[in-house]
């Protein structure tokens, strides 16, 4: 019995948030002797683009985008199809997790302002977790 080939699947590292995109690279271990699609799936309200990726001898690798419009925890699955298909393992399904995104509001009272000149700055530098 042959061992499968893989179809490995990397992702960007780091927190996804609202209407910011994640990318999945996936690449075949060995080109294959026919073509391969792969399809994409992911539930409402993420999406993922495209919804294939073609591989055949000259290509082994492409790369998705998954986004959504609201907080989520998208499911990604995939499904292979094509003549060298059944030589291929399926990849694993993957969860992104997309956060909503943090609002702050700083005020300040004319009190608690002791004085002000006309080069007088304030920075605030707000960084993701």
């Amino acid at each position: 019995v042959q061992a499968l080939k893989r179809l490995e699947v990397a992702r960007e590292l780091g927190a996804q948030y609202v209407g910011e995109e994640t990318t999945f690279t996936l690449r075949l271990s060995e080109s294959p002797r026919g073509e391969i699609t792969l399809t994409v799936a992911a539930l409402e309200p993420c999406s993922a683009t495209p919804s294939t990726l073609a591989f055949d001898e000259r290509t082994v690798s492409g790369s998705i985008r998954v986004k959504s419009s609201t907080p989520a925890s998208c499911t990604i699955r995939f499904s292979m199809s094509g003549g060298d298909a059944p030589h291929f393992a399926v990849p694993a399904q993957s969860t992104v997790v997309v956060l909503p995104h943090e609002h702050i509001s700083i005020s300040f009272e004319e009190k608690d302002v002791v004085s002000l000149h006309n080069d007088t700055r304030l920075t605030v530098e707000v960084s993701r977790p």
